[in-house]
């Protein structure tokens, strides 16, 4: 069954995460599952509870977001990698310590050309 899969084209609608469980075999998923998952990997690799921090799969998603826009993608790209409808929950990930020098914001080094925040 599973070569038949791996030899068609992959299409657009096709699921990144699969579920290999009885229940639900090669169906997507949940954000739920996914977030089990790496919670049960932080633990057996003892790094969910960090003196004075708890990391979690939320934590990795906010990373991931800030280091985008600190690697040089614009907001728009990082609101489509995170799945925002606003770009003002996008630039939470700007964080104003980060801001490069002789900006008055993070803001403004990480909106889209022509963009203006309300």
């Amino acid at each position: 069954m599973w070569r038949k899969v791996l030899r068609r084209k992959i299409q657009p609608t096709d699921y990144v995460f699969v579920s290999l469980s009885n229940n639900s075999k090669s169906k997507q998923l949940s954000r739920r599952s996914i977030r089990a998952i790496i919670d049960s990997y932080l633990s057996v690799t003892n790094l969910k509870h960090i003196p004075g921090r708890t990391l979690s799969a939320h934590s990795l998603r906010h990373t991931a977001g800030t280091l985008a826009l600190r690697t040089g993608s614009d907001l728009r790209q990082v609101q489509d990698l995170l799945g925002h409808a606003d770009p003002r929950t996008t630039s939470i990930y700007a964080h104003v310590g980060d801001c490069p020098k002789g900006l008055t914001s993070c803001r403004e080094a990480s909106r889209p050309k022509g963009y203006r925040f309300a």
